[in-house]
């Protein structure tokens, strides 16, 4: 996020994307636990550098099974250049 956001760097549309497939993890591993909190946590961090974030886009795709997915773009009115 942060080579993305400095503008020392010139990123004119920054990505920053992840993708997540719970079945990779075992139950009592404890990372399930973790990854609950992980869109909240990316949230909070943009929150906090939204000033110089204007031009990042953070992309949360989560596999919960099979046939069902969690999608969150942050932020929200970003999402049209997710497209």
């Amino acid at each position: 996020m942060e080579r993305l956001a400095n503008a020392e760097n010139k990123v004119e549309r920054g990505y920053l994307l992840f993708f997540i497939r719970r079945q990779d993890y075992l139950a009592n591993s404890g990372l399930l636990r973790m990854i609950d909190h992980l869109p909240e946590k990316l949230e909070h961090e943009f929150e906090k550098n939204r000033d110089r974030a204007g031009n990042l886009v953070v992309v949360y795709a989560e596999c919960l099974s099979p046939r069902s997915k969690r999608l969150k773009i942050i932020p929200k009115n970003k999402s049209s250049w997710i497209g």
